[in-house]
């Protein structure tokens, strides 16, 4: 029997767009907060607060998938009980490459999620940075 391999890419995929979305989604919220016109600690607290929102939301999906994952494994081991055992095993072994590959996914979402914050933060500090240099030429003149 031959076996086939899936694609990683594929996998990947839409994990990678709904983490690039959220990035995004960020970015453009931290710049529209930048430009608004009040005062900085009202938008760091609210990018402060959509960053939380937005791990928040990350780690739901991550918990939800991770209880939902063994009750798919178990309805699918309970409908493939009268399969003659080598393709038993061939699914078993899908399973397998499967979970690993949704580690794999979840891996590189919190590194995803690591950089985000990273960026984001060093974003904030430029905003505050350039905010005190805006403030400080403002209160010479």
């Amino acid at each position: 029997m031959t076996e086939k391999k899936c694609s990683t890419k594929t996998g990947n995929t839409g994990a990678f767009i709904a983490l690039a979305a959220a990035f995004g989604g960020i970015m453009g919220a931290a710049t529209a907060l930048m430009l608004a016109p009040q005062p900085g600690k009202d938008s760091r607290d609210q990018l402060r607060k959509a960053y939380d929102g937005m791990v928040d939301n990350i780690n739901d999906f991550v918990h939800k998938m991770d209880e939902h994952i063994p009750q798919v494994v178990a309805k699918i081991k309970e409908e493939v009980s009268d399969i003659p055992e080598q393709f038993r095993l061939d699914i078993k072994n899908i399973g397998k490459d499967t979970e690993e590959r949704f580690n794999d996914v979840l891996e590189k979402g919190a590194g995803y999620v690591s950089e985000m914050n990273k960026s984001v933060t060093a974003s904030i500090e430029e905003g505050v940075k350039k905010f005190k240099e805006v403030s400080d030429k403002l209160s010479r003149n």
